[in-house]
């Protein structure tokens, strides 16, 4: 069965070079994740390097607006 959801939890940079490897396949896309900000990746199918799509990037400033 192919994974449907993960909540992934993580430091810098391994975070932010984790969700580039998933949306591009490899690590030169910047994301700026300061403490608390939260993505969302989808996938059509299984996770895998370069088939994730950026549903949503909330950065700490706007949970807190939300929260």
């Amino acid at each position: 069965d192919g994974v449907e959801a993960a909540l992934v939890v993580g430091h810098e940079p391994g975070l932010s070079q984790m969700t580039s490897v998933l949306l591009t396949g490899g690590t030169s896309l910047t994301m700026d994740f300061r403490k608390a900000s939260l993505c969302l990746v989808s996938f059509a199918e299984a996770m895998k390097p370069n088939e994730g799509v950026l549903e949503w990037f909330l950065p700490p400033k706007v949970l807190c607006k939300i929260g």
